[in-house]
């Protein structure tokens, strides 16, 4: 039985207060602020997440284009969380950015390989701007075209990602 893109969003958003103990009526943390700021240090949860960011962006884009800034940054959103993911795994230093280019430089110091990805990271983090700083923003309209190339972009990272951290 498929679920509808509703249905699969308020699964997801339930996953998301689960796991970072949200009370899903109120928002509002279930734990003590320093706990709740705290991160998961373990690679495969930073995966799960980032493989629940893609498919939400790909199912969405087939179905909604008239959210395509969204769309787009849950495409962002999924490859920041496969390189965190990477940097997790190989203990290198941990920053809570999400300048894909930076956290791209972040896990070159530990393969230089991952300076392939350094088009496709330029080109995602535009979309974290975009969406949440308006003001830093450079004023864009967002097609299914480019919607398309950050999911190819995003699918990208969760490829070269996933052979470097090989459970």
């Amino acid at each position: 039985m498929s679920l509808s893109l509703h249905e699969r969003a308020d699964s997801y958003t339930s996953e998301v207060c689960i796991r970072f103990r949200i009370h899903p009526w109120t928002n509002s943390p279930r734990c003590s602020a320093s706990e709740y700021r705290s991160s998961s240090t373990i690679p495969q949860d930073w995966i799960k997440i980032a493989e629940n960011d893609l498919k939400f962006a790909t199912d969405s884009l087939s179905l909604h284009a008239e959210f395509l800034p969204q769309i787009c940054f849950y495409f962002q959103q999924a490859a920041e969380k496969y390189l965190k993911a990477y940097i997790i795994a190989k203990k290198l230093p941990f920053a809570k950015i999400h300048s894909l280019p930076a956290l791209l430089k972040t896990c070159q110091k530990s393969d230089e390989s991952f300076s392939k990805l350094t088009s496709e990271c330029k080109f995602l983090t535009e979309f974290y701007l975009e969406e949440r700083y308006p003001s830093l923003a450079i004023p864009s309209e967002i097609t299914q075209e480019i919607a398309q190339k950050a999911e190819t972009a995003a699918r990208k990272v969760r490829e070269f990602v996933k052979k470097k951290i090989k459970p």
